[in-house]
């Protein structure tokens, strides 16, 4: 794990454990680039194009870094930067509502990003932005807020006994089950 001496940008991600694939590092590379992206271009300033980042990994680390180009507005970068980790915070809190500065498409970018973390004993995968030297951990508490707001669907795996019957209706489908 990164300590605060580490980091050397005002925004970095860090991708730890003993076994992340390669696979796993380029989707949560991409999910973070994506949603910083997102974040720019929602916050900038009508008219005004939206900062390009510059990439920086630090040698033998998981420590991948983005930085303003220059000649773009500051004030744009200061608000990503503020808004990411109050609107990570407020998504980590199982929120309900979209938070302030987000998009649905940068949420689904945070989404994307907190799919990358481990979810059992095999995958150790963690996953923390490092914003302005301040750690702001993700989890898959993430993903579960964001489905809750976007209204979508959960999977849950079960089982029924009986006879399944499914008849389609105008609009929809009814599903009844009669027990055996």
């Amino acid at each position: 794990m990164a300590s605060q001496g580490d980091i050397e940008t005002d925004l970095t991600l860090e991708l730890n454990g003993a076994n992340v694939s390669p696979e796993k590092f380029v989707r949560g590379v991409r999910a973070f680039f994506a949603l910083v992206k997102e974040l720019a271009k929602d916050n900038a300033v009508p008219g005004a194009l939206p900062p390009e980042w510059n990439v920086t990994v630090k040698k033998a680390s998981r420590l991948i870094a983005l930085e303003p180009q220059p000649g773009f507005d500051p004030a744009v970068v200061e608000r990503v930067l503020a808004l990411l980790p109050d609107g990570l915070s407020k998504l980590e809190e199982n929120a309900t509502t979209i938070p302030r500065g987000f998009s649905e498409r940068s949420l689904r970018r945070a989404k994307e990003l907190s799919e990358v973390v481990g979810d059992d004993d095999r995958d150790d995968t963690t996953v923390r932005l490092w914003i302005k030297k301040r750690p702001q951990p993700i989890s898959p508490r993430t993903s579960a807020s964001v489905a809750t707001i976007l209204g979508e669907a959960e999977a849950d795996h079960g089982s029924v006994e009986g006879r399944l019957q499914v008849v389609s209706e105008k609009g929809g489908y009814r599903v009844t089950l009669t027990e055996p």
